[in-house]
């Protein structure tokens, strides 16, 4: 079903826009398989939520995680149906072993997302500096070497060396803060991370100690999260 829906949208594309090259053909088909996979997947998990009563947590985590998912990557899986089975399995286990655990991971997903959301435009801005100051190294380095002879003849060697100096200062300038920038962005993820695995570590404790969960249910939780 999934082969013949997208192949029919890539057809009447195809009609419509007879000008689109195949590399653009297939970006769309891309696009196309991708919405349809998050729109299959939707629908299952908004089932479920409902099935288990759960569609306050669904919709928190919901949001919380495609936040996250924007700035951040990790393991796919290699064909669409394990990544739907996957991600029916977690979503079940985890807001059916315990809800004070879930809600833990929500409020982490919420300092992340935070953070992000701190270093989205410094990050972005540091980036566009960084490039901005490596083309203008780059430009005037061409533009030197192509004028060398008449560099030489006006004896202005000293001035065009200097002034290349200045430019590759300011290029390094960039390229260390946008490194700072990132450094420390990873840096406090990794604590708000670290953080919350000893949390996690102490209330599961807590948990097992007074019987709310097994040992083994707080192992699985721990490992899917």
């Amino acid at each position: 079903m999934k082969d013949k829906l997208i192949n029919n949208s890539l057809n009447k594309i195809r009609l419509k826009y007879p000008e689109y090259t195949n590399t653009k053909l297939e970006e769309i088909k891309y696009g196309i398989e991708s919405l349809y996979l998050t729109i299959t997947k939707m629908i299952i998990l908004i089932i479920l939520s409902i099935i288990f009563n759960i569609k306050k947590e669904f919709i928190i985590f919901l949001l919380l995680y495609n936040g996250i998912r924007i700035f951040a990557f990790g393991l796919h899986a290699k064909k669409s149906s394990w990544c739907l089975i996957s991600s029916i399995i977690f979503f079940i286990v985890l807001f059916n072993i315990n809800n004070k655990l879930t809600y833990l991971s929500i409020f982490q997903f919420i300092m992340l997302l935070l953070l992000n959301f701190i270093f989205k435009n410094k990050i972005k801005n540091k980036t566009a500096k960084y490039y901005k100051q490596e083309e203008k190294v780059n430009s005037y380095l061409v533009e030197s070497l192509s004028s060398v002879d008449a560099i030489k003849g006006m004896h202005i060697e000293k001035r065009t060396i200097d002034k290349f100096l200045l430019k590759y200062k300011n290029y390094l300038e960039s390229a260390y803060c946008l490194s700072i920038t990132n450094e420390a962005n990873i840096y406090l993820k990794n604590i708000i991370n670290i953080i919350f695995i000893v949390i996690l570590l102490h209330l599961g404790t807590i948990l097992v100690i007074n019987n709310e969960i097994t040992l083994s249910e707080f192992i699985i939780y721990q490992s899917i999260n």
